[in-house]
């Protein structure tokens, strides 16, 4: 019956990999049913050259693992014609007890023709293009405004609402330099567009320091944080980035629903193959209508005016995907409004524990004040992080035009330069170019400091001759723990 299908389908273990594809889609690409049994869908000859798709597939069989059917359109690959933008499905097989069996994928023509598959493909790219726009422009002035507050706390007049004023300005530059992450997150792993750097990490450890950098948020609400962990070590192969982003999402959404000066318990649990990390709070709950679609993108419950705290509805979603991404699950529950909810995220471990890694001694700051340039055509930006420089001790100038920066450059030499990526007339990877050609700032540290920071922004800025990429808002310390790393 399959093989009766004019379109592509497969039966799939529900770990995603081929068990059974149709003949019309072996046809397709001119190979046996012995070369594309055994293998994970996404690794298959319809999609193995295209990473963005791979992701996208791995997710979905992720999902339908899950019992949640997947779907999505997706560039699929066949000898005999280029890639064609298709309709792709995944669902879950069940028994008659209702144990999952197996996953069925089938993928049609969406479009019918390949001037539509170019338009939809073009219509995605404005739509990616746009997004990396939107976070360049938005990022851009929420640079001043961190070199602005931390100028206020490096001022030799420590007044106490002075102090305020500039830890309040500073959380919330870092609150919409989060929601900004979140968003393009989103549409990045919607694509496919994220790969995880794996490597073994610690989980209690890596808790204890993720709620430490989570304890500005709920301390300015004067809410607790109770931390419960084992006593032995937990290690799991996982991406220690995006472990502390679904751990900072879930304290993040469990003190932005609960009432100052409310409770929020984090605890981690350990059982032979797998770990278990909770997080629950006593504030507003989640209603039994909303609980089914809590991670879904842009979901959100009803608001009402003492209710400011709302996010953009993203949060729980990339929760979702990084757990799935990780070989994980996470769930939730509540007893209803104003019952507190708990949100509970369970992951693999490591089948054999990791020796404990000797820490690394840091290398002592340097005390040498640096000749540093900053070049962005903002000149609040530009302006206000040389100057919060200068308040450190470094040499530091700004300039606003790229020509002004290189025809500085030879009579500065400055040992350090943070350069903009966004320049008018000349784009910083040319500057950079340049100025690894001119023999004073040929060896010299050189920065991006910009808006742009998705995968191919910082390819292209290393292969400008860059050092390190930093995306705004940068932080003081980002910038001085950089320049101490040059001797």
């Amino acid at each position: 019956m399959l093989d009766a299908l004019p379109h592509f389908t497969a039966l799939l273990s529900p770990e995603g990999v081929v068990r059974f594809v149709n003949a019309p889609a072996l046809a397709a690409i001119a190979r046996t049913p012995v070369e594309v049994e055994g293998l994970p869908l996404w690794q298959t000859p319809w999609w193995e050259f295209d990473q963005q798709a791979q992701g996208q597939i791995r997710l979905a069989c992720a999902r339908a693992a899950l019992g949640e059917s997947a779907r999505l359109h997706v560039a699929m690959r066949t000898s005999a014609e280029p890639p064609r933008v298709v309709d792709f499905s995944v669902a879950p097989v069940r028994d008659g007890e209702g144990n999952l069996q197996q996953l069925v994928a089938s993928a049609a023509d969406s479009l019918g023709q390949a001037a539509a598959d170019s338009d939809l493909l073009a219509r995605y790219r404005r739509k990616d293009e746009f997004l990396a726009m939107l976070a360049h422009e938005l990022r851009n002035p929420l640079a001043p405004l961190r070199n602005a507050a931390a100028m206020l706390r490096l001022s030799d007049d420590q007044h106490p609402q002075r102090m305020a004023i500039s830890a309040l300005v500073d959380r919330q530059v870092g609150h919409l330099s989060r929601l900004l992450d979140d968003l393009l997150d989103a549409s990045r792993i919607d694509q496919g567009k994220i790969a995880l750097s794996l490597e073994p990490v610690e989980l209690g450890s890596l808790l204890a320091q993720a709620l430490e950098g989570a304890r500005t948020l709920t301390d300015a609400r004067g809410q607790q944080m109770i931390l419960t962990r084992p006593r032995r070590q937990v290690w799991m192969n996982a991406d220690p980035v995006r472990l502390t982003q679904i751990i900072d999402s879930l304290i993040s959404n469990a003190s932005k629903f609960s009432d100052p000066d409310g409770a929020i318990k984090v605890t981690l649990s350990a059982r032979q193959r797998e770990a278990q990390l909770s997080v629950s709070d006593d504030g507003q709950g989640i209603d039994a209508e909303l609980l089914p679609r809590v991670f879904d993108l842009f979901t959100q419950g009803a608001r009402s005016l003492d209710r400011s705290q709302g996010g953009l509805g993203i949060g729980l979603s990339l929760v979702k995907n990084l757990s799935l991404m990780h070989g994980g699950t996470v769930t939730a529950a509540s007893e209803g409004p104003g019952r507190g909810a708990t949100f509970v995220v369970t992951l693999p471990l490591l089948a054999r524990r990791v020796a404990p890694q000797v820490p690394v001694a840091a290398d002592p700051v340097s005390l040498h004040a640096r000749r540093v340039m900053v070049v962005d055509d903002n000149v609040d930006a530009a302006e206000s992080l040389a100057e919060l420089l200068a308040l450190k001790g470094h040499e530091a100038r700004a300039v606003t035009e790229p020509r002004a920066a290189l025809d500085m450059a030879p009579d500065f030499a400055p040992e350090v330069v943070l350069l903009d990526i966004g320049l008018p007339d000349i784009d910083g990877f040319e500057v950079a170019r340049m100025l690894r050609k001119i023999p004073c700032t040929r060896h010299s540290l050189l920065v991006a400091v910009t808006g742009y920071g998705q995968a191919e922004d910082r390819r292209a800025s290393s292969a400008a001759g860059f050092d390190y990429h930093l995306v705004k808002p940068v932080s003081l310390r980002q910038i001085e723990e950089l320049i101490n790393r040059r001797h």
